[in-house]
């Protein structure tokens, strides 16, 4: 193989053109090629959206990854013994990885957003909306490592072309983020893609 390509349920879209995308991934001299990264534990790349070259495909850590893999069902366990340990074990062999959206980019810009959002009128942020983003800030100047396609979904889409949003950020929003909530305007008015396709999936149970 070329290449392999991963993606998993886990998102709505693509809300942007993956031909474009794929063409970036191509032209990367990267073993490990995805979308959002994280820190979040330890260094790794988001598995929704993952790119694995040939190089790495014949690989023996490619190799004894998946024969090591057990199926956990715990969202947790999931994400420590197979993404974090996947790039993991590909960057101990000295395996490259690049993302379209980096994670310090993305916080940096999110940042810069909301010191200029928070700095005008006060009446045009909720108090809850200007609480949240103050505490945001700090985690982010702190060095605080957030789950990008979570604390930064807007941002992403925006500013920086991603084209999926999570499910569980539509459906949980495990980590109350204010605003999640006209998600649709903000796809609306940010892309193309028919919000009416994700709206219908969120009724079913």
């Amino acid at each position: 193989l070329e290449a392999l390509l991963l993606m998993n349920d886990s998102c709505y879209g693509p809300l942007a053109d993956l031909g474009a995308i794929e063409q970036r991934a191509r032209a990367s001299d990267a073993n490990l090629w995805g979308i959002t990264d994280s820190w979040k534990t330890s260094y790794h790349i988001q598995s929704y959206f993952l790119r694995i070259d040939n190089h790495a495909l014949n690989s023996a850590a490619f190799r004894r990854f998946w024969n090591t893999l057990l199926p956990y069902k715990f969202r947790r366990l999931v994400i420590r013994t197979g993404d974090i340990r996947f790039t993991q074990a590909l960057l101990r062999k000295a395996m490259t990885t690049q993302v379209l959206c980096p994670y310090q980019k993305v916080a940096s810009r999110a940042l810069q957003l909301i010191l200029a959002g928070t700095a005008g009128d006060a009446a045009a942020i909720l108090p809850r909306e200007r609480k949240y983003l103050g505490w945001l800030a700090d985690e982010i100047s702190r060095g605080t490592p957030l789950n990008p396609m979570h604390s930064f979904w807007d941002v992403l889409i925006a500013e920086f072309g991603c084209p999926f949003i999570k499910r569980n950020l539509l459906r949980q929003n495990p980590a109350r983020i204010p605003g999640v909530a006209e998600w649709a305007a903000f796809l609306a008015s940010h892309t193309q893609y028919d919000t009416d396709r994700i709206d219908r999936h969120l009724k079913i149970g």
